[in-house]
């Protein structure tokens, strides 16, 4: 179990680091170009993984239809998250699009039997609403431009909650049938395949260049970081592992307070002790 934690400890910091080194980057390009690079940057560290690990193609149909079909629905996810992008504020659609895992967790106690007690319980709300304040910053005079538009954005973020919850909950069923790394490959290549299929149905191709070359390197580290996932989803429960996965954000913003020195307010300190106690409990529960 402390192996399995350890593991998603190191896609936290993997993501975290990486969500930091994408911001400025995400300036230079459009959501979809920036997903399609993240997600071809991911697809070639997960196939070197399983090229590497000698674990070989899965041994039927089936199981591999399923491992893309996830990535299917998770890149679709990612296209609703680019549609909100394009409409509302990128910390207002990152603090509520972290709902998300709420829906895997609740999924994974209904279906999966996932063990709630109060420490589970405490930690598992204290690690989402952690999570959710972090995201969630003031608005500034002067950043109002898309606020016109954010009553557009809720359908495209409640779409992304759905859909990226699901497909997070299906993942650990999958792993029945499939190894983390062949799950990890046949997801990155479903959502690159969606990624890409996006850029090419809004007819604005791909972009060459540094912006996009450095994206695809943040991709390798953001795959880095899927293998770790799912090596450790496979010995933790998906309500656990989905949630303390998404406490990268707590090394996202910790490194845009050290390196580029934004204050935190009270609301995010509030919800960096939330995390911390939520990550601390569920760490606790499942040692």
């Amino acid at each position: 179990m402390l192996t399995a934690l350890a593991f998603i400890g190191a896609y936290v910091v993997l993501v975290g680091v990486a969500s930091f080194l994408e911001e400025p980057v995400a300036r230079r390009l459009d959501p979809f170009r920036l997903g399609a690079a993240l997600r071809f940057g991911a697809l070639v560290v997960a196939v070197a993984a399983l090229v590497v690990a000698g674990n070989g193609a899965p041994s039927s149909f089936a199981p591999t239809l399923a491992g893309v079909g996830i990535g299917g629905i998770a890149g679709a996810a990612s296209i609703c998250y680019c549609l909100a992008l394009s409409r509302t504020q990128a910390w207002l659609a990152a603090s509520i699009a972290n709902g998300y895992v709420a829906v895997t967790a609740l999924l994974g106690i209904v279906f999966l039997g996932d063990a709630l007690d109060w420490a589970v319980a405490a930690g598992l709300f204290l690690t989402i609403a952690g999570v959710i304040a972090l995201s969630w910053q003031q608005r500034s005079k002067g950043n109002r431009e898309k606020r016109q538009h954010t009553g557009s954005a809720i359908w495209p973020l409640v779409g992304y909650i759905a859909l990226a919850g699901i497909s997070a909950f299906l993942e650990k069923p999958a792993l029945s049938h499939l190894s983390p790394l062949q799950l990890n490959a046949l997801t990155a290549f479903g959502m690159a395949a969606v990624g890409f299929g996006a850029v090419g149905v809004r007819g604005e191709g791909l972009q060459i260049g540094a912006s996009a070359l450095a994206a695809g390197g943040i991709g390798l580290m953001i795959g880095l970081g899927g293998v770790a996932y799912f090596l450790g989803l496979a010995d933790l429960p998906v309500s656990i592992a989905a949630t303390l996965a998404n406490s990268y954000v707590l090394v996202t913003t910790g490194l845009s307070v050290v390196v580029r020195h934004r204050p935190l307010s009270r609301r995010q300190t509030a919800g960096a002790l939330a995390t911390v106690a939520g990550v601390c409990l569920l760490t606790i529960a499942h040692r």
